[in-house]
């Protein structure tokens, strides 16, 4: 790794190491990183890490094109032209609205979409919608630009192409006549747009049939959560011994609730299916969208923030990118805080002892055999504490987390339905 400027570290010696890999590389890799130093006893340390990632091949570039065109009394949709350089593949685009109000820029929304790209002619064309009342919240001027516009592969989240600004014109929306201001706030605003879900639009159900979806998390064996200490309607979701990415992860639970007909549903999660949820809850129409009641997702013990057991290749049913450190960065830079806000986490750690005496030597305390307690916060969340004397499984020193009647039994008397 190189600190000189030249290998994408940023300046020379600013103490950020970068390294550059060869163009043709691509798929899984694993990177091991050694760190030699001195301590302040002039003692030699050693430390070591190892990273793990997926490098896809290139599908687009985009180019400096966009066209705004209005879809409805409100709502306009922005098409971002793009290059193709592969073919057609499901996309996930999101970006930053601004505009500039007298001399100052100022944000005005999240735009996020998972698409297929429409292919026009030669080129590919992105759409982003977005409802013109958020530029009125936001008293927004006649300027305006796309800023950190990213185009992800939606299961390892890797960057396809990436546009930290993008100027553009559009005189008619400039020119339209703004909505009245009074009662219009951030939460009235969600709220007569369908939400608190968020950039997609939610289907209009059919038959009233709601129920508490347990999920359980990454490679579980079988049903985890103890039947007596969740009432009806319920339904529990199984995929064993199963590797998924979030968003995979996310559309088996969308699916799971369609085959179920379920017209609403929350969800309890443990470990990967409280982020999986909260995917489901950023990017897609479901029976989560239309969920009744105090709490919308719960979780227990969820890697929000990764786990460095997630990079390894022998760990249970394999490497998984987007629990990684890095990967789960990556991936809730795309999580706006409208869907982080409709999540109740709970943090767990053993009592003293290791749950785990190997996992315990890579883990950082407080932890609980799989994740460790800071990197288990979601910031935006609703933090619901810390409990001692948890692990995260079955196995371990202490019993696993989602057997704690007190807490499966306050969830389920708050869930969403």
């Amino acid at each position: 790794m190189h600190d000189d400027g030249a290998h994408n570290d940023g300046e020379a010696q600013d103490g950020l190491f970068g390294w550059e890999l060869p163009a043709e590389l691509a798929g899984r890799i694993s990177a091991r990183v050694e760190l030699s130093m001195l301590s302040r006893a002039g003692q030699p340390l050693i430390r070591s890490a190892v990273l793990s990632c997926t490098l896809v091949e290139p599908a687009l570039s985009l180019s400096e094109s966009i066209d705004a065109q209005q879809r409805d009394g409100t709502t306009w949709t922005l098409a971002i032209e793009a290059w193709p350089l592969d073919t057609p593949r499901r996309l996930q685009v999101s970006a930053e609205l601004w505009s500039k109000r007298g001399q100052e820029w100022v944000p005005v929304c999240w735009l996020a979409r998972m698409q297929w790209p429409r292919v026009d002619g030669p080129r590919w064309v992105l759409d982003l919608d977005f409802d013109t009342r958020w530029l009125d919240l936001a008293q927004a001027g006649v300027e305006f630009e796309l800023r950190e516009l990213r185009v992800q592969d939606p299961d390892t989240q890797a960057l396809l192409d990436h546009l930290a600004q993008m100027p553009w014109q559009a005189p008619a929306l400039a020119m339209r006549r703004p909505q009245a201001l009074a009662g219009l706030s951030t939460s009235s605003l969600l709220a007569a747009l369908g939400m608190p879900t968020g950039p997609h639009t939610p289907a209009t159900p059919q038959l009233l049939q709601p129920a508490l979806m347990l999920v359980h998390g990454y490679c579980s064996s079988a049903s985890i959560w103890p039947a007596a200490h969740f009432t009806q309607p319920k339904l529990e979701f199984l995929d064993p011994n199963a590797n998924r990415t979030h968003d995979a992860f996310a559309q088996l639970i969308a699916a799971r609730a369609q085959t179920a007909q379920l017209s609403s549903f929350g969800v309890v999660g443990h470990s990967q299916g409280g982020p999986a949820a909260l995917h489901l809850l950023t990017y897609y129409s479901s029976g989560l969208d239309f969920a009744s009641g105090p709490r919308r997702i719960q979780s227990v013990a969820s890697p929000y923030q990764g786990t460095p057991l997630a990079s390894l290749g022998f760990f249970a049913c394999g490497v998984n990118d987007n629990m990684t450190p890095a990967g789960s960065a990556t991936w809730l830079a795309g999580i706006p805080s409208w869907a982080r806000a409709e999540v109740s986490y709970w943090t767990t750690s053993n009592s003293g002892s290791a749950c785990n005496f190997l996992t315990g030597l890579l883990l950082a305390d407080p932890e609980d055999g799989t994740v460790e307690k800071a990197r288990g916060e979601l910031v935006g969340g609703v933090s619901m504490g810390h409990s001692l004397g948890w692990c995260h499984t079955t196995g371990m020193s202490n019993p696993a987390n989602y057997t704690d009647a007190t807490r499966n039994q306050a969830m389920n008397a708050a869930a969403a339905r």
